[in-house]
Order: structure tokens, then C-alpha cells, then sequence
């Protein structure tokens, strides 16, 4: 009698395991607030190629979709990439994002211009919406972002000059604005960058001088100019491949 309870016992502890091994299978790792602000990213993209298939309400963790990382202790949503020319995203949905690290919007046909969405992003360090028909001048909030890394806003319609405030993106190692239609001389404020690794302003409509300060990025390995109107002398950077006016 005594093993039949034990028996009886044993299978009870056995099913109840099981039952909550399969619970803690279906429980989300992600935030429920920031899962259904991907959900409404999803709802404001033209998904062409079914890349966001998995991203549905039945898969409560957002964590295992495509292009979404999580911190694995924390399960907040760390980085998003959506780098497959997606069309129709408005970028609104993204302000819940808060503790996002790295954003890869690159190649998606905005239709309204997202930045003004990730100006309270502070723990920002990648930022990547090149080719992404952006237009209008660059927002000086961006140098709000002030643990950005890297930013690449290149091969975009934006105008006017680049912001004097750039210059308090003290970390910034990458810095491409290539191939956009700014206007004007480049900021003194250049020179605080003193980070800056990567720095590109090719093809641009560039005039006046280099300025004086770019002499302190001494961290500087890459640096293109090129294709602009632009006169002045050229910085003594030893190891910089690539210097163009």
C-alpha cells in the first residue's frame, strides 16, 4: 500500500512539473508594452517579402522574432533590425522602444520622417536609416542621443547644414551623412567629436572651408569630403586613406 502511494505521489509531482515546464514555456521573456509597440511598427509597415511573419500576438515572446534582440536579464527590446525594404512606416511606435541600443531602419521608404520618435532614445548607440528617403534638414536633438557610437543617415534627401550641436556626440566613432543634398560649411563643432574614427560627407553640396578644429579628431582613419565645394588645406592625419575635397 505504502508504494502504491508513493507511486501515486511521484506521478503527481511528475505531471505537475510537466505542466509547469510547458508554463514556463509559453511565458514571454519580452515586455508586454514593448511587444505591442512592434506589433503597431508591424501594422504600419508594407511587409513585402513576409519577413515579419513571426511577428504575431499568438508569439507572446518577442524576444525570438526576426530582427529583435532582448537583454536577457532585463527582456527589454535591445535592437531592432528592419533592413528589408519595407515601405509605408511612420516611426511613431518606436518612443516605447526606451532602452533600445541599436536601430537598423536602413533601406525602408518612410513616408514621414521617424527621427523626431527616437529623440528620447538616451541609450542609443547604432543608428543606421541610410536609404531611407528621409528629407528635410538633420534635427539638432539628435545630439541628444549623447552614447550614440555610430549614426549613418547617408544616401537620403536631407537638407540644410549639419548642426552645430553634432559636436556634443562626444562618442561618436562613425559618422556618414554621404550623398544627401546639405548645404553650407561644416561645423567648427566637428572638432569636440574627438572620437570620431569613420567620417564621411562625400557627395554632398558642401562649400566654404575645412574647418580648423578638424585637426583634433586625431582618432581619424577615414575621412571623405569629396564631391562637394569645398577649399582650404588638408589636415597632416597619419594613416588616413581617403581624403577628397
Amino acid at each position: 500500500m505504502r508504494c502504491i502511494l508513493v507511486l501515486v505521489l511521484c506521478f503527481f509531482l511528475f505531471m505537475s512539473h510537466g505542466l509547469g515546464l510547458k508554463e514556463d514555456a509559453n511565458t514571454s521573456s519580452c515586455i508586454d508594452e514593448e511587444r505591442q509597440a512592434l506589433l503597431d511598427v508591424k501594422a504600419n509597415l508594407i511587409d513585402l517579402h513576409g519577413n515579419l511573419s513571426d511577428w504575431a500576438s499568438e508569439r507572446v515572446d518577442c524576444c525570438k522574432w526576426a530582427g529583435v534582440t532582448c537583454n536577457n536579464q532585463s527582456g527589454h527590446v535591445i535592437k531592432v533590425d528592419l533592413t528589408f525594404g519595407s515601405t509605408g512606416f511612420t516611426g511613431k511606435s518606436l518612443q516605447v522602444l526606451n532602452q533600445l541600443q541599436s536601430l537598423n531602419l536602413s533601406g525602408i521608404n518612410f513616408q514621414a520622417n521617424p527621427l523626431t520618435s527616437i529623440f528620447s532614445m538616451s541609450k542609443l548607440q547604432s543608428l543606421d536609416i541610410s536609404g531611407a528617403n528621409l528629407s528635410g534638414p538633420i534635427p539638432h536633438q539628435l545630439a541628444n542621443l549623447s552614447n550614440l557610437l555610430e549614426l549613418d543617415l547617408s544616401n537620403n534627401s536631407l537638407s540644410g547644414s549639419i548642426p552645430f550641436s553634432f559636436g556634443n556626440l562626444t562618442f561618436l566613432t562613425y559618422l556618414d551623412l554621404s550623398q544627401n543634398p546639405l548645404e553650407g560649411d561644416i561645423p567648427q563643432s566637428i572638432g569636440n567629436c574627438s572620437s570620431l574614427a569613420h567620417l564621411d560627407l562625400s557627395q554632398n553640396l558642401r562649400n566654404g572651408s575645412m574647418p580648423d578644429s578638424i585637426d583634433q579628431l586625431s582618432k581619424l582613419e577615414y575621412l571623405d569630403v569629396g564631391h562637394n565645394s569645398l577649399n582650404g588645406s588638408i589636415p597632416n592625419f597619419i594613416g588616413c586613406p581617403f581624403l577628397s575635397f
